[in-house]
């Protein structure tokens, strides 16, 4: 176990070179291990705005908002989020048979790849193409609320 002198300069050291949100940016990052890849990563939904997230050792409880999926106009969830959501409820996997397909959703995923890979700092791609090309896969685990 750690000392209060190293848990102090460890909190220390994460203020100074994590960013912290803002109130103009809420967007948080999460503190993911250097040496993590995207089948590290475990996203299960609590709620409807509200998921569990473990990245190796490393866990947290985040709102919608602190991921960068708020819209700036209404602080409403995103489309991103709402399609994160489907693919939870895909128990990652989304194809033209699921409820929530939509063309829209090409760019939707584009998109929530783009945001992930900024929240999470992972090298790669979170989503892959299915065997068939008709659909997506996430990298990583993603549940939906029980």
């Amino acid at each position: 176990s750690a000392t209060a002198e190293a848990v102090r300069q460890l909190s220390n050291f994460q203020e100074t070179v994590v960013p912290q949100a803002t109130e103009s940016n809420p967007l948080v990052f999460f503190p993911t291990p250097s040496n993590a890849v995207w089948n590290h990563l475990r996203i299960k939904f609590v709620d409807g705005e509200t998921v569990s997230v473990k990245v190796g050792d490393v866990t947290g409880r985040l709102l919608f908002s602190q991921m960068g999926m708020a819209d700036g106009r209404t602080a409403k969830p995103t489309k991103q989020w709402e399609l994160l959501k489907e693919f939870a409820r895909g128990l990652g996997t989304m194809t033209w048979s699921s409820p929530g397909a939509t063309r829209k959703n090409q760019k939707r995923k584009e998109l929530l790849s783009d945001n992930l890979k900024a929240f999470f700092r992972i090298d790669g791609e979170p989503f892959r193409p299915t065997a068939n090309g008709q659909g997506w896969h996430t990298n990583f685990s993603v549940e939906p609320d029980a």
